[in-house]
């Protein structure tokens, strides 16, 4: 208490002190400066905006144009320690071109008559205008492989080339482009030629940026193995995905690699899984097709391209396992005793029979000519959901370029030669329709949307000419059960295009 009342004393007498000096000293007017017309904090997409700023500065001594007199400089820094003087005139013109990330944001203005620094602080957050859009895949008019962007950070931005300056050789045959979501993020650019990722902030890549160099393995693993699919994948507009710690990949040569990213420790890949534990030795053919749940991951489906059956892999499996049918099960998971073989594969957010995280679907086809639908759940079980023949009335489908089957409705779009059919397979009730309004421009891709809008599941048309080049449109489906109608979204039709192979959606950095 002592020791308070002393210190206490102590300040009463400077304070008298104070105000009792009759020195003589010279006193001079502070110039009061005031700052307006620099906002709290700005978003910017770096390598697209920039940023203008002429504050309005009020002074009671000089004028703000007086530069003998006055300094400027505005600065940039994400760190105490490292700042970055970006322009040092009174008028801020700041193309953004750096890191994404948020950064402290100053302007200092110093009177070099008095010596008094003013400042005004502020933030600056630097995004991509790669964060968030419909990433194309295509080739140009000399046939080689084009990627861009239809960004949608704030307005829809366009990117024609985004491989331009990524650092990759001339690519031929387009095949996928994606974002892998929030675990171990990546771009990857799919193509027969060669598969590359890209770094998700400024899109650049080198050789070595490539799927052999994930893969630690104890066997001899060819150099150029090439991903040609690659799951899960995005499921909705927020760039979440149905698992964060799973991951499967399909290469050109057959070869599926399983991962646990959460137990690896990152995007890691150990020997191939496309074998069977009785036979460990020999590796078995897949084809380009992943069957998996979209909202949900538990595992993947397969198909076996020598023995034609479904292979499953799933947890912590090292290998592959054939699924087991029962006497009256709707299909069988192994197709020797039916003479059928896979045609193409595609997963869905279709919920028949309780699939909450989405049925797929597998068209089949045996050695008369005759197409089959397969629609089953792949989830911690692996549940058959339907079975419908195809019917003759299905006009070309066994010889079609593109499937895409509706979430909503049981209808399948296909292209056969140059138009656009719908087939309804519901048992019964089976029609095909021509659409119409195809049939002048070459259709190069046929997509339903599950990661948009997985709601209303729209479809993608893509078509191309020679002359006005790729255009890309949504169009809704109708819900008549009696006839299939789409309506295109005039919001959405984009031309001037690539010749459009893929499309998916980024939602995340």
């Amino acid at each position: 208490m002592k020791t308070k009342i002393i210190i206490f004393s102590g300040l009463i007498c400077l304070l008298y002190s104070c105000f009792t000096d009759k020195g003589s000293y010279d006193y001079h007017d502070i110039n009061e400066i005031t700052i307006e017309g620099i906002a709290k904090s700005y978003n910017l997409v770096t390598d697209v905006d920039t940023l203008v700023i002429d504050p309005v500065i009020t002074m009671t001594d000089g004028t703000p144009t007086d530069y003998n007199r006055f300094e400027y400089a505005w600065t940039i820094s994400k760190t105490y320690f490292i700042k970055d003087t970006i322009c040092s005139t009174k008028k801020l013109v700041y193309p953004v071109s750096r890191e994404t990330g948020t950064f402290d944001f100053y302007l200092k203005i110093r009177d070099k008559e008095t010596g008094i620094l003013f400042m005004q602080k502020s933030s600056i957050t630097v995004g991509t205008a790669y964060t968030r859009g419909i990433l194309l895949i295509g080739e140009n008019k000399q046939g080689f492989v084009q990627a861009q962007m239809l960004a949608m950070v704030n307005d829809t931005l366009f990117f024609p080339d985004l491989l331009k300056n990524s650092g990759l050789p001339q690519l031929t045959g387009a095949v996928d482009i994606f974002h892998t979501g929030e675990s171990y993020p990546k771009i990857w650019v799919l193509t027969k030629s060669g598969s590359y990722y890209l770094d998700v902030t400024n899109m650049k890549t080198s050789s070595t940026s490539v799927f052999r160099n994930s893969v630690v393995s104890s066997e001899t693993i060819p150099d150029d193995i090439n991903p040609v699919n690659i799951v899960p994948r995005i499921k909705d507009k927020a760039g979440n995905n149905g698992v964060s710690y799973y991951r499967a990949v399909i290469c050109s040569n057959g070869m599926v690699f399983f991962a646990m990213t959460l137990l690896f420790g990152g995007d890691y890949y150990t020997n191939p899984v496309n074998r069977e534990a009785s036979d460990y030795s020999k590796l078995l053919k897949a084809k380009p097709y992943m069957f998996c749940g979209l909202t949900s991951f538990s595992g993947i489906l397969w198909y076996d391209a020598e023995n034609e059956r479904f292979m499953k892999v799933a947890g912590v499996d090292n290998v592959s396992t054939a699924l087991i049918d029962g006497g009256t099960d709707i299909f069988p998971w192994n197709q020797k005793g039916t003479g059928r073989t896979l045609v193409y594969g595609e997963n869905s957010l279709n919920v028949d029979g309780g699939s909450s995280g989405g049925n797929s679907f597998a068209i089949m086809k045996d050695a008369a000519g005759q197409s089959f639908i397969y629609k089953f759940y792949v989830s911690s079980t692996f549940q058959k959901r339907g079975f419908y023949q195809v019917k003759s009335i299905a006009t070309g489908f066994l010889d079609a370029k593109f499937y895409a089957f509706s979430s909503k409705r049981t209808v399948v779009f296909y292209v056969y030669g140059n138009d656009l059919y719908a087939y309804d397979y519901n048992p019964g009730n089976e029609k095909c329709f021509k659409i119409a309004g195809f049939g002048t421009e070459e259709i190069t891709m046929l997509k339903f949307d599950t990661q948009i809008e997985p709601a209303t599941n729209p479809l993608y048309v893509a078509t191309y000419n020679s002359t006005t080049g790729g255009t890309l449109r949504k169009y809704t489906i109708d819900t008549n059960p009696n006839a299939v109608t789409i309506t295109a979204d005039p919001k959405s039709n984009w031309g001037g295009l690539v010749k459009i192979v893929n499309m998916s959606w980024r939602g995340k950095k």
